[in-house]
């Protein structure tokens, strides 16, 4: 259960970080 919820706040943070760069560029 916890590995499942801490995957999907690495995609979550993964997400955020592509949004971030791509508001960069």
């Amino acid at each position: 259960m916890l590995e499942e919820v801490l995957k999907t706040l690495s995609k979550c943070k993964s997400i955020d970080n592509i949004v971030i760069v791509s508001k960069d560029d």
